[in-house]
């Protein structure tokens, strides 16, 4: 009597399950094997496959409760437009609200960092009299 399950018998045993055949008849259907092997294997693999759905759930889950940012008291997804007409994406299209709000920002963080100061040279020009 062989004691693991080779891939290819690992598959078949999966398979007959969710057709829902029982124990027994998967016994019989695999001859090299004892019912506790198959018992083994079958907890193992329902065990597993319960993980992989709680994780799929809770990922589900947090792509739900995941909201935009709030700026400036609106969602920024409302604020631009990410979809076309024809509903292709890729896109991003800027709305009114979105251009008053960046220009607001613009205002509020006009200063200049320490690096940019005398970036830019102005050639002062004499005066004619």
């Amino acid at each position: 009597m062989a004691k693991r399950l080779s891939n290819l018998e690992k598959h078949a045993v999966q398979n007959m399950l969710t057709c829902g055949e029982d124990i027994d008849s998967i016994v019989k259907n695999l001859k090299h094997f004892t019912k506790k092997t198959v018992e083994s294997y079958i907890r193992s693999y329902e065990t597993s496959r319960r993980k992989i759905e709680e994780n799929n759930r809770a990922k589900k889950e947090e792509e739900e409760e995941e909201t935009p940012a709030v700026v400036g008291g609106s969602a920024t997804k409302d604020l631009m437009l990410t979809r076309t007409q024809g509903g292709k994406k890729g896109v991003a299209i800027m709305t009114q609200a979105a251009a008053q709000m960046s220009d607001e920002t613009k205002k509020r963080t006009a200063k200049r960092s320490r690096t940019s100061k005398g970036a830019i040279y102005h050639i002062k020009e004499k005066k004619v009299d």
